[in-house]
């Protein structure tokens, strides 16, 4: 058996005893007994196993808590210990960069998408430049909570404080989590931030007027399918066959319909870029696009098209595409499925309605005399 970094797991008795350094890791940093963790598995079975669902042998436990320690018993067999204090045990005690380069392989290995990946990794590095060297404790994460609440908006802190939780159960540190914040769903979405189908058309104009046939065809496809901006790489030469597309990500699978006007409008595109196969939206060195060449030239359209900068990003196309398809069929359950979300609350979200259509409706009750 091989580490993610291709070095051999442990030198003698590589299968039996990375196993059980890799439970006895485990059951020591949760405090279970070792008979609880009996079922022997490779870290990267664990990792492939962690999708599938919970653990049937160890009963209360599932493949991913048990991950993070299988991983590092595999790479660093000695450094499974248990650091006591007077509130508990860990396994470490301060932020450092190779835990965190571990954390990545580790979040790869999970089957995490890139961006989700570079997200929880930034978060992780910031929490390091606060601490400055400094250990880890329950007061310093507090503490950094509050800074995150002055600076962002509720949602936004809770996202970093995900991630950062994330590690800290990567690394053993459990204790050291802070809770999210308590956010009420709002009963309606801030216009400021949304892109209307006005709006994005004198973007795909904007694109057109500029000689960016690419950038307008990218922005049709989102709003045309309600794909995410990672999923691009499934609008193929062969999906435009078919006028369908398979979009497998995170262990899960749905079908994504293609209309016609916008099948022929990219099969035309790719007889002019002579793409004879594969993807579609690729760079001139044929690889795929990247959030990052799309989002900088989407927000290079704001001035020609007369478009806030905050409403312009990828996706919001996809919010715009939930709001359309709710407008003609309000079923909520059924534009879940669409968007691939697992749970309805964040469809939700997506088809609130804006502060002016609540405005509208307070009126229509005429409480006011």
């Amino acid at each position: 058996m091989r580490t993610p970094h291709g070095r051999a797991a442990v030198k003698a008795e590589p299968a039996a005893y990375a196993t059980e350094a890799i439970w006895e890791g485990a059951a020591g940093a949760r405090g279970l007994s070792q008979k609880t963790c009996t079922e022997q598995a490779s870290p990267r079975e664990l990792a492939q196993r962690s999708a599938r669902g919970p653990c049937m042998g160890a009963g209360r436990f599932s493949y991913i808590n048990l991950l993070p320690y299988a991983w590092k018993a595999a790479d660093h067999p000695h450094e499974i210990t248990r650091c006591g204090d007077e509130k508990g045990t860990h396994m470490q005690r301060s932020v450092t960069r190779k835990s965190i380069n571990d954390y990545k392989q580790y979040l790869f290995a999970a089957e995490k998408a890139k961006a989700t990946v570079t997200k929880y990794i930034n978060e992780a590095e910031r929490l390091a430049e606060y601490l400055n060297g400094n250990q880890l404790s329950k007061r310093a994460l507090l503490e950094y909570r509050e800074i995150l609440a002055e600076n962002f908006s509720s949602r936004t802190v809770n996202t970093k404080l995900a991630a950062i939780n994330g590690y800290l159960s990567f690394i053993g540190a459990d204790e050291y989590k802070v809770q999210l914040l308590k956010v009420q769903r709002r009963a309606f979405i801030d216009e400021s931030r949304e892109l209307s189908a006005v709006e994005y058309k004198r973007l795909v104009n904007a694109a057109d007027a500029g000689g960016n046939e690419r950038l307008s065809l990218v922005m049709q496809t989102i709003c045309a399918t309600g794909i995410r901006i990672s999923e691009l790489s499934y609008i193929t030469t062969d999906a435009i066959e078919k006028r369908q597309t398979e979009i497998r990500l995170k262990g899960k699978s749905r079908t994504v319909l293609i209309p016609n006007k916008l099948c022929k409008k990219l099969a035309e595109y790719a007889a002019r870029q002579h793409i004879d196969s594969g993807v579609i939206f690729r760079t001139k060195s044929g690889r795929p696009l990247d959030r990052a060449n799309i989002f900088h030239d989407m927000k290079r359209l704001c001035d020609a098209a007369h478009v806030e900068q905050s409403k312009v990003f990828p996706h919001n196309l996809r919010h715009l595409f939930a709001r359309a398809f709710y407008s003609v069929e309000k079923n909520l359950p059924h534009l879940a499925d669409v968007l691939g979300h697992s749970s309805i609350e964040t469809t939700r979200i997506y088809v609130a309605a804006s502060s002016r259509q609540y405005e509208r409706m307070l009126d229509k009750m005429k409480l006011i005399t």
